[in-house]
C-alpha cells in the first residue's frame, strides 16, 4: 500500500499492479510491472520472516550500499535500477511491499516510477496532498507510522488515509545536494511482519547512497533520449535533402 497518505492497518482484495514504463533498449521487449519482475525472486528468501533480520552486520549493510552503487553504473536504465536496490534492501529486511517515489520540485510533482505491492496498484503522478509520502518530505525525517502513530498523525490533520490500510509503514527521504528528490518506502499488511527502529536506522543509512544512484542514473537516461532526439531530427533533416 501506498501510504503516501494511508493508514495502516488490514488486508483487502488484491488489486493488480500496473506497469510501468520500460524504456529498454529493445522496443519490442513486453513491459513488465515490478509487481512481475520482483515475484521472480523468491519472495520467502528475501525476507518473509522478520526473524531473519534482527541482527545486520555493518558488513552486511555496506555490501548493500556497495551493490546499489554497483547498480547504478551497471544497470541499463532506471527501471533496473529501481528493481536492483529493491532487490538489495530485501536482503536487509522483508520488503515484499516497496516503492520508490520521486519528487519534481519544478512541476511539485509526485511520482511512483517503481511500485511493488500487494494490495494497491501504481498510483498516478500528482501534486503533493496529505499522504504520507508527502509527509516525509515535508517533514525531511524518516518516519515509522504504526497504526496507533499513524492515527495520531491523521487527527492532527497532518495526514490523510490513502488505498490499503497497512500494519507499518516505513519512509525515508532521499535527501541530495540539500534537497529532497524524493521518499524509499517499505509497507507490511502482515500482523508476524513488524519494523521497528533498527529496520528505520538500516533504511535511513542506505538512503544516500539510493539518493546518489538514482540522480546519476536519471541524468543518463536523460542525456540518452536528448541524444535519441536529436539523432531522429537529423536523420528527418537528411531524409528532407535527399528528397
Amino acid at each position: 500500500k501506498m501510504k503516501t497518505s494511508k493508514k495502516s492497518g488490514g488486508g483487502g482484495k488484491k488489486k493488480p499492479a500496473r506497469s510501468i514504463r520500460t524504456a529498454k533498449k529493445a522496443a519490442s521487449r513486453p513491459k513488465r510491472s515490478p509487481n512481475s519482475l520482483f515475484s521472480q525472486t523468491s519472495r520467502e528468501d528475501l525476507g518473509a520472516s522478520n526473524g531473519l533480520f534482527k541482527s545486520r552486520s555493518k558488513e552486511e549493510i555496506n555490501e548493500c550500499i556497495f551493490r546499489i552503487s554497483e547498480a547504478a553504473i551497471s544497470s541499463k536504465n532506471l527501471d533496473d535500477l529501481f528493481f536492483s536496490i529493491h532487490r538489495h534492501i530485501a536482503e536487509l529486511m522483508p520488503a515484499h511491499n516497496f516503492y520508490i517515489a520521486l519528487y519534481d520540485s519544478t512541476n511539485d510533482m509526485l511520482s511512483f516510477p517503481y511500485f511493488v505491492d500487494e494490495c494497491d496498484p501504481t498510483p498516478a503522478p500528482k501534486k503533493l496532498g496529505k499522504g504520507l509520502t508527502e509527509y516525509v518530505l515535508r517533514t525531511w525525517k524518516p518516519l515509522l507510522a504504526s497504526p496507533e502513530v499513524f492515527a495520531e498523525l491523521e487527527k492532527s490533520g497532518e495526514v490523510e488515509s490513502i488505498g490499503a490500510p497497512s500494519i507499518d509503514w516505513l519512509g525515508v527521504p532521499l535527501k541530495l545536494d540539500g534537497q529532497i528528490i524524493g521518499a524509499l518506502v517499505l509497507q507490511t499488511y502482515t500482523e508476524g511482519v513488524r519494523y521497528g527502529q533498527e529496520e528505520m536506522n538500516v533504511l535511513k543509512f542506505v538512503s544516500g547512497q539510493v539518493a546518489m544512484a538514482v540522480n546519476r542514473k536519471k541524468i543518463e537516461d536523460e542525456v540518452q533520449e536528448r541524444g535519441r532526439l536529436l539523432a531522429s531530427v537529423f536523420e528527418s533533416i537528411q531524409d528532407g535533402i535527399s528528397i
